[in-house]
């Protein structure tokens, strides 16, 4: 008898202990889904943003212009001036050996040569700044070309600036045109520069050198291009083509 009654505590006690783990296993699991409540509920209260307020790729600063980087780049499209004529073409092609060649008889050979080139090119200087290989023949020419010459055809292209420095030819091209001009500055510091052209020719039509107006200064013509490319400066250091032309 003594002995069922401690067989009946004992097993009491065991149940009693299992009755205090399900119960403590129970307030956990009301403790958990107490605590988990508010997480599902602030799960399915989230709204995902629009996708066209996504932000952008890459940060560009903004503040130094008054229209955003995009704005900017819709307004700014690469110069086009149609295609060169084949003929042109053909013959620039031919004047490039001379260009790398330079075998001149004389110094005077090698100016009417240089004058020729010019003479035929002219009124279609944009065009050719925007052509492959007429912008790569261009930049041979301007190496050997004088102070007044560089300074004609820099003038040309302050008609459409921005949309050259963007285009992946004519960039090249105005590149170097800059890279000459900075030379030339210091002679024209030392007023070994002149403002109009040195030739004898008669024929005012003729080319660069029968110019008779006087043409801006280099100084002109850099700090021109650097105020027509400030309010457009954020997007430029971002652009591809022109970021190489502030470089210089």
């Amino acid at each position: 008898m003594g002995t069922e009654i401690k067989r009946k505590t004992r097993r009491g006690k065991r149940g009693g202990d299992t009755k205090r783990q399900q119960d403590d296993a129970e307030t956990v699991n009301e403790q958990g889904s107490a605590t988990s409540e508010p997480t599902v509920a602030s799960s399915s209260a989230y709204v995902a943003p629009p996708m066209d307020s996504a932000a952008a790729p890459f940060y560009i600063d903004t503040q130094a212009a008054t229209d955003s980087a995009e704005a900017q780049a819709e307004k700014i499209s690469p110069a086009s001036y149609g295609l060169v004529n084949p003929d042109l073409q053909k013959y620039l092609k031919s004047c490039e050996d001379m260009l790398d060649d330079q075998k001149f008889g004389s110094t005077e050979d090698r100016d009417i040569f240089i004058n020729n080139v010019y003479s035929e090119t002219k009124n279609f200087e944009l065009q050719l700044t925007t052509d492959h290989e007429a912008s790569r023949i261009l930049e041979k020419l301007f190496w050997i070309s004088n102070d007044y010459q560089i300074k004609w055809y820099f003038a040309i292209t302050r008609e459409d600036t921005i949309r050259l420095v963007v285009h992946r030819f004519s960039s090249h091209t105005i590149q170097t045109l800059l890279l000459l001009s900075a030379i030339a500055l210091e002679r024209e510091m030392r007023g070994e520069i002149c403002d109009f052209a040195d030739t004898g020719d008669d024929d005012e039509t003729s080319g660069p050198q029968a110019v008779r107006t006087a043409l801006p200064t280099f100084e002109e013509l850099v700090l021109g291009l650097a105020k027509a490319l400030a309010p457009q400066w954020s997007y430029l250091m971002a652009n591809e083509y022109a970021s190489h032309i502030l470089r210089v």
